[in-house]
């Protein structure tokens, strides 16, 4: 789906409750894959994060509650993106909290490239207001 984008620098979206029922890689092959495609992914999890996680098979209450909350943060942290969790009682305005947070973090990113001999001493951002930012430094394949 990402190579259909567009625009040069891409972003996916993840609504889920994390549960995996169905994949053919298992989640640090995807890891794997996902970070090397460079592509921030942010996921907004939907459920109970301390509801019992079961077999798929067997479904009880608290089965159908659970977000995997695992994963999800595994994906985020591994591509420099976010995992947001919303609860299934309050998802209507969580939703939309949550979807504005990170559209906002999506059009806050910036992209500096620079030409250098390889050495990580050559470039240096300093930014002492605002400690808040984070810089990631993505090497060229």
């Amino acid at each position: 789906m990402l190579s259909h984008g567009c625009y040069p620098t891409k972003a996916l979206l993840v609504i889920t409750d994390g549960m995996d029922t169905a994949s053919r890689a298992n989640l640090d092959e995807t890891a794997t894959a996902a970070s090397k495609a460079k592509v921030p992914i942010y996921s907004i999890g939907i459920g109970n994060p301390k509801a019992q996680i079961g077999s798929f098979l067997t479904f009880t209450t608290t089965d159908r509650e659970a977000v995997d909350t695992k994963a999800l943060s595994k994906l985020a942290n591994d591509t420099g993106g976010e995992t947001f969790l919303v609860t299934l009682a309050d998802k209507g305005d969580a939703l939309k909290r949550v979807a504005t947070a990170i559209a906002g973090q999506i059009n806050s990113q910036y992209i500096v490239g620079f030409v250098g001999d390889g050495s990580t001493n050559q470039l240096r951002f300093e930014l002492p207001s605002r400690k808040d930012l984070m810089l990631k430094i993505i090497q060229p394949d």
